[in-house]
């Protein structure tokens, strides 16, 4: 062991054997119902007593109830997405069918979240997280290309491809 280390590890072993000590020997010999006795509590306790009534009794500013009242009100742009396009111009709620020709009689696709977290793109469909390349819980299908507000959605055996919109809210009757 070199000398440097030798130091480190000493003076490691004294800050254990001293933290030892403050925990089991030099504690507080106060019980829980006795007093706190540090200096300027008393004036502590009275400061917030006299801001906390100040509050009470105080107007809000203008500034003040313009910031509330934004706050409370709808968002016209929804912050967490990447769009430009404010909320009143989003495209009603759109399920993607596949055609009624093929074998699954209209088997309907929901995309319903995004996330991107470095390269990474995971979107849900019908309540199930699928990358790029994926294949569907329906046989034959697959996740071609995930984009923010849109996914395209293969068909291996027919080499169909169809987009599925985001769909912000979705309502189930169940």
């Amino acid at each position: 062991m070199s000398k440097r280390e030798k130091i480190i590890v000493s003076i490691m072993f004294l800050t254990m054997i001293w933290g030892g000590y403050m925990i089991f020997f030099a504690g507080s010999s106060k019980t829980a119902g006795e007093k706190n006795d540090q200096p300027g509590t008393e004036a502590l306790n009275q400061f917030v007593l006299e801001v906390v009534g100040k509050l009470a009794q105080s107007e809000l500013t203008e500034t003040e109830k313009y910031k509330n009242q934004k706050a409370s009100s709808m968002w016209q742009k929804d912050p967490f997405l990447k769009s430009d396009t404010p909320l009143k111009d989003v495209l009603p709620p759109v399920i993607a069918e596949t055609e009624k020709t093929d074998g699954n009689a209209g088997f309907s696709f929901i995309y319903s979240g995004y996330m991107a977290i470095g390269d990474r793109k995971i979107a849900i469909l019908n309540d199930i997280e699928y990358e790029e390349g994926d294949a569907l819980e329906l046989d034959d299908y697959y996740l071609r290309r995930i984009y923010s507000n849109r996914v395209v959605i293969g068909r291996v055996s027919k080499k169909l491809t169809f987009t599925v919109p985001l769909v912000e809210s979705v309502t189930t009757s169940n």
